[in-house]
């Protein structure tokens, strides 16, 4: 039996929260912990809270704090595009070079959709902010909104 641990990280613009599995799939920890969205944060804000989250799960799990996860799953808000997911998985290599082998980055839309649809599938997300996401069968995406309170988003808890 493997060891390996894997964490998946859902950050909204108001909290977030953090899970870690072990290779059988079973739930060794769920942290909850303030908003890791980096418009609010900064980059360097969003990996550092990233960090917070998975040192608090790797204690609740009993586990060390520098357990190294085989692969750590961020579905983040503010994550909208490739740049951005690029951005924040190189910034989190850098700064914590031992926390996992490999990082998933994307926007937080984009995880329900492939979590309970294989085959695509639309996501609405009302909460601090609004974004829309379509993924159809053949993986071409349409999305709406996502822009943030500065640029609109009216619909949003923010409004």
């Amino acid at each position: 039996m493997s060891d390996a641990i894997y964490g998946g990280i859902e950050g909204g613009a108001s909290k977030s929260c953090a899970v870690l599995y072990n290779a059988q799939g079973e739930e060794l920890a769920l942290v909850r912990g303030p908003h890791t969205n980096h418009w609010l944060l900064g980059m360097d804000g969003c990996h550092e809270r990233i960090h917070n989250l998975i040192v608090a799960a790797l204690k609740e799990a009993n586990l060390p704090p520098d357990t190294t996860l085989k692969t750590l799953g961020l579905s983040l808000s503010g994550c909208e595009g490739e740049e951005t997911c690029e951005e924040m998985k190189a910034g989190m290599a850098a700064k914590y070079p031992h926390m996992s082998d490999h990082y998933v980055v994307w926007s937080d839309t984009v995880a329900p959709v492939i979590v309970a649809h294989e085959e695509g599938g639309v996501v609405l997300i009302s909460g601090t902010g609004t974004n829309a996401l379509l993924i159809n069968p053949d993986g071409s995406q349409s999305r709406c909104g996502g822009w943030g309170f500065l640029l609109g988003d009216e619909g949003g808890a923010f409004w």
